[in-house]
């Protein structure tokens, strides 16, 4: 346990010592099995500020990361649970937080402030990748919401699965405004499983899509609920078939600046759920030769606030009941 002062002392419940003056650790912290670091002000100017590889049961909770070349917190085959809660990143010009699994694990990263500022130029604010075993991800109470004038990371979240394993995520009121690129990105690629399920996210000012998924060789079933996808300067949801994969995605009672773009150009199959949804507009393409399917296709005006002149459904595309999706 590596305990500062901004976090104070507890014993059996009760304060101990109040929270005062995070003391400063300057330099990559790396950390062992069952470690907690709290209460820190953390800066690391030549590297990485915490590293853990291969170990298990990591908490990071209540510091300020600041000034760091690389990124906040680098995970690799990180077993057991590892929490990351209720910090500020600010000044990172790589990920805040960055992990890859080989092995199965838990990641929850909780309540967290990812802020730029004039001097840094951060890549994602989370990033988490699996090519093999099992991950499972809770990320909820999140929020990136840089100064005025100041663009933000380049991703709020992105996901990706390589050679193989699964990542199942879910995602819970978090916020991410000023991306310099898409706000959420998810890549399935290899022979991995993805699971997403998004509600109450909003995102607003990005520079691209607000979510953008690609599905290669990979499978894919996301869901965006009760959220607010708004600024985007691009198109605002966007899911793509490209090689052989299976996708299936829903998109339910959420507000978006502009329109949902659903495109298989791949051999592969991709499903559609699009209910309750505020858009500007639904593209829907079929260029390859693979299937495509949209629940209750001939219905999507009358299922969603959209402009029927502004719903197109080009190539083969296929009208499916509702649930034939499965999510």
């Amino acid at each position: 346990q590596l305990i500062g002062e901004g976090e104070g002392l507890e014993i059996g419940g009760l304060q101990v010592v109040p929270a005062g003056v995070s003391p400063l650790i300057q330099g990559t912290i790396n950390v062992a099995d069952n470690n907690t670091i709290a209460g820190f002000n953390l800066e690391s100017p030549a590297g990485s500020t915490i590293t853990a590889f291969g170990v298990e049961n990591l908490t990071v909770r209540g510091n300020q990361f600041t000034s760091s070349t690389q990124d906040g917190v680098d995970l690799f085959d990180v077993g057991g649970t590892t929490t990351i809660s209720d910090n500020t990143f600010v000044g990172i010009t790589a990920d805040a937080i960055v992990g890859d699994w080989a092995v199965d694990g838990a990641i929850e990263i909780l309540n967290n402030v990812f802020n730029d500022d004039a001097s840094s130029d951060p890549d994602d604010a989370i990033d988490l990748e699996t090519s093999a075993g099992t991950l499972t991800a809770t990320v909820s109470g999140n929020a990136s919401e840089p100064a005025a004038g100041i663009t933000g990371y380049d991703s709020g979240v992105e996901l990706e699965t390589g050679t193989s394993g699964s990542l199942n995520f879910t995602g819970d009121s978090n916020t991410f405004r000023n991306t310099s690129g898409n706000a959420f990105v998810t890549i399935a690629n290899g022979t991995g499983t993805m699971t997403t399920t998004s509600t109450s996210l909003l995102t607003s000012g990005g520079a691209f899509s607000s979510f953008s998924s690609t599905v290669g060789t990979g499978s894919a079933q996301q869901v965006i609920e009760n959220s607010n996808l708004a600024d985007a300067t691009g198109t605002t949801v966007q899911v793509l078939g490209t090689g052989t994969g299976t996708s299936a995605a829903a998109i339910r009672s959420s507000i978006l600046s502009n329109e949902v773009e659903l495109s298989n150009s791949g051999t592969g199959t991709m499903c559609a759920d699009l209910e309750g949804v505020t858009s500007s507009g639904f593209s829907v393409t079929n260029t390859g030769t693979g299937i495509l399917q949209v629940e209750e296709s001939a219905s999507l005006a009358a299922r969603n606030t959209v402009p029927a002149a502004d719903v197109t459904l080009t190539g083969t595309v296929t009208d499916v009941a509702d649930g034939a999706c499965g999510i």
